[in-house]
């Protein structure tokens, strides 16, 4: 029961974001909208088998339709400095560039400009910010992160994230959590007291949640 709740919630939100990526451009409304009724009766309408197919994908870059009912792909993209993927982009300052700024009015046009390149390229959500803490300048992503600083990196994640939802692209906060060095990222332990966790590595991704409400983590 707890399984089959929780799954339902997953694709409750899927479903979400869906209907809000090929949605009308509306400059007032930057996150997915809330229709339950709607969403509720999409999900009634859908087969154990569609269901499951909006949990996996198509491939790395978007979601299965399907199209019976209406529901359309949805398309992402990397990354956080600019449109990738082999599409002709502009290429904008790296993430610790963006923070030396300390100019969060700056950041929020540079999202509005990400989001231009994005919906040019025919994409429904960004793959950034990356907002990880900036731990040693070894790591192979540093520049891509923000700062070590917790409130600075929300600061300017937040204003990021709301100038490019307020074009119509959804954000993507990666990469949730703890994620701080390239090497062995993918088989590391990372043993983080609890404290540390909340005061260090989740803040940033707790301030621009409550703050910017990005599409997705």
């Amino acid at each position: 029961m707890v399984v089959s709740m929780r799954v339902s919630r997953v694709l409750v939100l899927i479903l979400a974001i869906l209907i809000a990526a090929h949605a009308p451009l509306r400059s007032e409304e930057t996150h997915p909208p809330r229709r339950p009724e709607r969403l509720l009766r999409l999900m009634k309408q859908m087969t154990l088998e569609e269901k499951i197919s909006l949990l996996s994908g198509k491939d790395g870059g978007q979601t299965r339709s399907i199209e019976r009912l209406g529901i359309p792909s949805l398309r992402v993209i990397d990354g956080p400095l600019g449109v990738g993927w082999g599409v002709r982009a502009v290429a904008f300052p790296c993430g610790l560039a963006m923070a030396a700024t300390w100019n969060p009015d700056l950041i929020y046009e540079t999202g509005r400009a990400l989001a231009a390149e994005t919906r040019a390229a025919h994409r429904h959500v960004l793959l950034g910010p990356c907002i990880n803490i900036v731990r040693t300048p070894l790591a192979g992503r540093t520049f891509e992160s923000f700062s070590e600083d917790p409130f600075l990196t929300a600061a300017i994640a937040t204003a990021y994230v709301h100038g490019l939802q307020s074009a119509g692209v959804g954000a993507c906060l990666k990469h949730f959590v703890c994620n701080n060095q390239e090497y062995q990222r993918t088989s590391i332990s990372v043993d983080v007291d609890e404290r540390t966790r909340r005061e260090i590595y989740l803040k940033a991704f707790e301030g621009v949640i409550r703050n910017a409400a990005p599409w997705m983590v």
